[in-house]
């Protein structure tokens, strides 16, 4: 349900150019990732939220190059 790394180190979660980085159906915490080289062929190819309840948060995270 949650996913951390730190501002100065964060956790890279790459989609290689062929898939979504993060997917978010419920409440969920993602804190200093880095989202890079996602790709999907609609919408959201760093991060895609759907029904992100109010529990969700995102913090210190860099979506780059999706």
């Amino acid at each position: 349900r949650s996913v951390s790394g730190t501002t100065a180190n964060p956790a890279i979660i790459d989609g290689g150019g062929s898939v979504r980085c993060l997917y978010v159906t419920a409440d969920a915490t993602a804190i200093g990732l880095k989202l890079t080289n996602g790709w999907t062929t609609t919408y959201g190819g760093g991060a895609y939220l759907v029904s992100a309840g109010t529990g969700t948060t995102f913090s210190n995270c860099v979506i780059v190059a999706n």
